[in-house]
């Protein structure tokens, strides 16, 4: 019998521009519709709209035109947010206010755009609502390969740490849902620590499979980087999405948000992040 102990998701936030290249554009909607399908969820697109760029009612009419392009039987009405002045806080605030006002539970956001400046501005704005949305976010940036309505597999990047428990729930019942299994990648730069980390692992798997879903565990030892470890294995293995829990704590959101912003620039599949 298959857990049922996480909360559905049932409304999602795009968060996109109506100037987003129509490849980015198609890419999004692929990878959040395959996930909005597997939940019954809707999608909203929303655009942050900078007040000193111009009106709302121009905006309005650029970004409903934008998205009347495609027909996509999941969205919702689209919704213009606005903001005063041009910082990333600004309008990651805006975008996550109303993620909250609209009760929300995913944010969908692309690090992609035209290039130049824009391509800059998107990435720093996706990489910052990564480290401050209270909802998880799904990220779809310029390297994913995603083209099937299924997940096969999710990697799931984890300390295996008493924090990260309730979060890996949360996995085994998104992987359920979307008929994926899961490969439990863990990575220890201490040998004392590798049988702790093994007993964890065990645990992890017996919780996926309470979800009805099936567990590899890999962890490993070494001094690669976590990040390039991560997008190594998750190209090899082929997987997905990658799923990321961001902690708090100085040091450890330090090290957690350089592990989240590397993967948004590079991994090869959208990138699922939750902050603890």
């Amino acid at each position: 019998m298959r857990s049922s102990s996480s909360p559905p998701v049932r409304h999602i936030l795009w968060s996109v521009s109506p100037r987003t290249e129509i490849d980015v554009l198609l890419r999004s909607i692929s990878a959040l519709g395959a996930f909005a399908r597997a939940h019954e969820a809707v999608i909203q697109p929303v655009f942050v709209h900078n007040l000193n760029e111009g009106g709302i009612d121009e905006a309005e009419r650029e970004f409903g035109k934008a998205i009347g392009r495609f027909s996509e039987p999941l969205f919702i009405r689209p919704k213009v947010i606005s903001c005063a002045g041009s910082s990333v806080n600004g309008a990651v605030d805006a975008l996550c206010d109303y993620a909250a006002l609209s009760a929300s539970d995913v944010i969908g956001v692309s690090t992609h755009a035209r290039a130049g400046l824009s391509r800059m501005v998107l990435g720093s704005f996706a990489e910052t609502l990564i480290l401050r949305s209270k909802v998880p976010v799904l990220v779809v940036n310029p390297h994913d390969l995603w083209r099937e309505e299924r997940v096969g597999r999710i990697l799931v990047a984890s300390d295996l740490d008493a924090e990260s428990f309730g979060f890996f729930k949360r996995v085994a019942s998104v992987a359920s849902r979307m008929e994926s299994s899961l490969l439990i990648y863990s990575k220890t730069d201490k040998a004392q620590h590798l049988a702790r980390a093994k007993v964890a692992g065990l645990w992890a798997q017996e919780v996926a499979q309470a979800f009805g879903v099936a567990a590899e565990i890999m962890i490993e030892t070494g001094s690669e980087e976590v990040s390039s470890a991560i997008i190594r294995h998750a190209s090899v293995s082929k997987c997905g999405m990658i799923a990321l829990q961001t902690r708090s704590g100085a040091l450890k959101a330090a090290l957690h948000g350089s592990i989240a912003r590397a993967l948004a620039r590079s991994a090869p599949c959208p990138l699922w992040i939750e902050r603890a």
